[in-house]
């Protein structure tokens, strides 16, 4: 940031005077340096070398002072500035795409793909607010991918359009028939949402960040480390705001136990008939671990190989039934969509909304990423 942040007149005024000043200096180190009869002659008492270097040095000093005065110092924004910088390439920039329907790989405008996921991943009635954090998260997810290796799963592609993969992903047609005749509103209100925020990605110490995001996290987001392991500063657990009648903010899940223990089995060959109950839970109010008949398992492995929305959830076992009440849906690391919905409707930015989620971060324009 400037060391001294004047007024833009008050800043010219100064710039102008200094810059007089330099001139002055300078043309007296001249004509004395040259002439011998310049602008300082009267001090004919001080060696002639002297003199010159005298004023040449107070030239020197007088530029200095006045790109320290005027100029930025090259310093690291603090944790959670808002650093945009005036370049972008993003709408330049083509990506390989994998398109799991057609089964082929194409190439994308970086934010034409961005509108599409946009498209596929958030509801069209959400906050415009809303939407534009989305779009910052999956523009610096496609740019995380492609600084690493990009698209795990198909190989020379930087992402592709499969969900379980990637990120969702609508086509065109595909707009149409969930939007029917609304579709040209709702196309206009996404790309406007990304064009909006147009080559703008989410940094964290000068890097593009891992930018996950879920649907809804019931309250309270978690801890990367708790979920997919790492330990990334800007994905800590934060408090989230959606409300009980948000998007799948509660279901309830009801397996016969023979259907519980052969669901696990197939995941889990060894696991046995037997108890079932919560061990220990999160500060998130996630399930850490659980016992599942002879097997200990994380709440993690119980969601996937259950297909429960969530981590975060409550057993019961009445007789032969066992009964699943699950709060949210997704991961619930990083970004909370609902969450930002219900941020957006209270008058947050996305910008807020953005620096909620993720710890610490830094928004930037896509340039050299």
């Amino acid at each position: 940031m400037p060391l001294w942040n004047p007024t833009p007149f008050i800043k010219n005024l100064v710039g102008f005077l200094l810059q007089i000043i330099c001139i002055l200096f300078l043309y007296a180190s001249y004509t004395y340096g040259m002439a011998k009869n310049g602008f300082f002659k009267k001090f004919k008492n001080i060696p002639d070398r002297r003199l010159y270097v005298i004023l040449t040095t107070a030239a020197v000093f007088g530029c200095f002072l006045l790109s320290v005065l005027l100029h930025p110092a090259v310093l690291p924004p603090p944790p959670g500035d808002i650093r945009i910088l005036p370049e972008t390439a993003s709408e330049d920039r083509i990506i390989t795409v994998y398109d799991h329907k057609l089964c082929k790989t194409v190439e994308q405008p970086l934010e034409d793909y961005v509108f599409h996921a946009l498209a596929g991943e958030m509801f069209a009635s959400y906050e415009p607010e809303a939407l534009k954090a989305q779009a910052c998260a999956i523009r610096t997810y496609v740019v995380y991918k492609m600084e690493h290796g990009g698209c795990g799963k198909y190989a020379g592609a930087d992402v592709c359009t499969d969900f379980a993969s990637c990120l969702a992903y609508s086509r065109d047609d595909e707009m149409r028939m969930k939007w029917g005749d609304k579709t040209e509103e709702y196309s206009a209100k996404m790309r406007k949402a990304a064009s909006d925020t147009l080559g703008e990605i989410i940094t964290y110490e000068g890097e593009p960040i891992n930018a996950l995001f879920h649907s809804n996290a019931g309250g309270e987001t978690e801890d990367v480390q708790n979920v997919f392991g790492g330990n990334l500063a800007y994905l800590k657990g934060v408090i989230s705001c959606e409300t009980a009648d948000s998007y799948k903010y509660e279901t309830e899940v009801t397996f016969a136990k023979e259907e519980f223990f052969n669901k696990l089995c197939a995941q889990y060959p060894d696991v046995q008939s037997g108890e079932i109950c919560i061990l220990s839970r999160y500060e998130s109010g996630r399930v850490e671990t659980m016992q599942a008949g002879n097997l200990t398992l994380s709440g993690v492995k119980v969601r996937a190989a259950l297909g429960l929305n969530s981590a975060h959830f409550d057993v019961s076992v009445t007789g032969d039934t066992v009964v699943f009440n699950v709060i949210g849906y997704g991961h619930g690391v990083g970004l909370s969509q609902a969450g930002a919905q219900e941020m957006a409707t209270e008058g947050f930015d996305y910008k807020a909304i953005l620096m909620h989620y993720y710890t610490g971060v830094v928004l930037e324009r896509f340039s050299d990423f």
